[in-house]
């Protein structure tokens, strides 16, 4: 029973989160070439392939902190998935610096891919 009641608080605690949360991986690239305004990232608590394509046309958000304390956002989509571990490959109107490696992006539910 307790257990039930921990899935159930589960449950209503995940419905009200607007952003799921994902790791900036690096830079999509080959050997000689990256490609500096595609990202890959891992969607956390995203492992089973076959529930992966919901993700695909949700707009991604990354911010970073500037010298006078505001906030500078990089808006970006997802665009495809990479290989079959949970990786997303997501593209930004403007490349994002070296410095965002490892560090959290947020996943929007909204636009829904038709």
């Amino acid at each position: 029973q307790n257990l039930n009641i921990k899935k159930e608080r589960l449950m209503k605690t995940n419905q009200k989160r607007f952003f799921t949360k994902g790791t900036i991986l690096g830079y999509k690239g080959g050997i000689r070439s990256q490609k500096p305004s595609q990202i890959l990232l891992k969607i956390i608590n995203s492992k089973e392939h076959l529930k992966l394509e919901p993700f695909l046309g949700k707009k991604v958000l990354y911010q970073t902190k500037t010298k006078t304390k505001k906030r500078k956002v990089f808006w970006g989509k997802i665009v495809s998935l990479h290989g079959r571990s949970g990786v997303f490959i997501a593209r930004f109107s403007k490349p994002l610096p070296p410095c965002s490696f490892s560090s959290y992006v947020y996943v929007t539910p909204l636009p829904f891919r038709k």
